[in-house]
């Protein structure tokens, strides 16, 4: 069974994983104005409301059990950098998938993901 619950918590060296939370959409929507971020994602981030939508998806699938959305801090500066999520639990399987991943540009090329 996933054992991971609204406090888990994964530390590394570089960076901090912890569940995203409604109140660090700010930090994270200041981070999406570079748009470039998402130019590979199959939605447009310019759609005002459209991170929060997929934000809100998240919640949902969190709630089915088959999503866990994760805030990214650099340890470092203590700031949120970014997100990642696993995705597709599936506890039949035993598997998930680690996706949706964005982080901010500066921090790209740098070990941070």
């Amino acid at each position: 069974m996933l054992q991971i619950d609204n406090n888990t918590i994964l530390k590394g060296s570089r960076v901090t994983l912890r569940r995203m939370t409604v109140q660090d959409h700010p930090a994270l929507l200041d981070i999406a104005k570079d748009v470039s971020i998402f130019e590979h994602y199959s939605f447009d981030v310019t759609i005002p409301g459209r991170l929060e939508k997929e934000w809100a998806v998240g919640e949902e699938q969190h709630k089915n059990g088959i999503r866990f959305t994760f805030v990214i801090i650099d340890n470092a500066t203590e700031k949120i950098i970014g997100s990642t999520s696993y995705l597709g639990i599936s506890e039949w399987n035993k598997s998930l998938e680690i996706g949706f991943t964005w982080l901010q540009k500066d921090c790209w090329g740098t070990g941070m993901n």
